[in-house]
């Protein structure tokens, strides 16, 4: 079953923000503006070895916004 265009885009768009900005993406994939303007654009998709980046880069910000809060409800109000 082949996977949906739009969840490249959508976890190309969120590691952006989790990066806080497109270029700061870029430079972490080390790939062109063109490239990844296309795929977040889903003219293209990355190759799996760069969907797994993005993927293990969501998952980090993900596991920090965890800790975060569970340090967040250890403190006192």
């Amino acid at each position: 079953m082949p996977v949906p265009k739009n969840i490249y885009m959508r976890a190309l768009r969120r590691a952006a923000q989790a990066m806080g900005s497109v270029e700061a993406l870029r430079a972490h994939l080390g790939v062109s503006m063109s490239q990844l303007n296309s795929w977040l654009e889903g003219e293209a998709r990355p190759s799996d070895a760069v969907f797994l980046q993005v993927g293990d880069l969501l998952a980090d910000e993900e596991l920090t916004a965890i800790k975060q809060g569970l340090r967040n409800q250890g403190s006192p109000a």
